[in-house]
Order: structure tokens, then C-alpha cells, then sequence
């Protein structure tokens, strides 16, 4: 770990440190901004396939109103879920770099 620039703060610690670290299987997106990106994406892809859903209802029937609630809540919840997660990542990305004055990353 990099001493601080300035000493009488301490280094934040990383949230969701899992998806900084190389290797594993799973994609991961390091940069908070992509992360960000990526859950309005996500939420988007549940409001669209939402008003599909509702779109089609009256050719459909029922059916096509409950799949598209449960799409949005499935995209809607993981939307949500990376947004938090890429809002404190960003914090604590700029807090790092105020404490240490460089990059976490490089």
C-alpha cells in the first residue's frame, strides 16, 4: 500500500474491493464510471421490455404485462444494485485520490 500524501489522513479502505481484483471468472467492471453507466443500462433495459410488455397486452393477454413486470424488477433490481455500488466506488475513488494524490489503479 502508498503512504498518503498527506500523513494525517488515513487510506480509505476499498468498497467492493472483489471487483478491482484480476483474475476469477466473472466479468468485472473496475471503473466506477463504466459501473454507472452499466446499471442505467440495466434499469433502461427494464423500462424498455416493460413498455413492450404493455404494448403488446392487447394482442397478448395477461401473460405479457406479469413477464414484463418481472423483467423490470429483475433489471430494475440489478440496475439499482450497481448504481449503489458505482456511487460509493466514485466516492471512494475520489477520496483515494485526495488522500494520496495518484490513480488507485495504475
Amino acid at each position: 500500500m502508498t503512504e498518503p500524501s498527506n500523513p494525517s489522513q488515513e487510506i480509505p479502505r476499498e468498497p467492493f474491493a472483489y471487483m478491482s481484483q484480476p483474475g476469477g471468472s466473472r466479468a468485472k467492471i473496475r471503473s466506477p464510471l463504466g459501473l454507472i453507466l452499466f446499471a442505467v443500462f440495466l434499469m433502461a433495459s427494464g423500462v424498455a421490455i416493460f413498455a413492450i410488455a404493455v404494448a403488446s397486452s392487447p394482442t397478448r393477454g395477461g401473460g405479457a404485462i406479469a413477464a414484463g413486470i418481472m423483467m423490470l424488477l429483475m433489471f430494475g433490481g440489478l440496475g439499482v444494485t450497481a448504481l449503489v455500488m458505482g456511487i460509493k466506488r466514485l466516492r471512494w475513488k475520489n477520496q483515494y485520490v485526495h488522500v494520496t494524490g495518484h490513480q488507485p489503479w495504475t
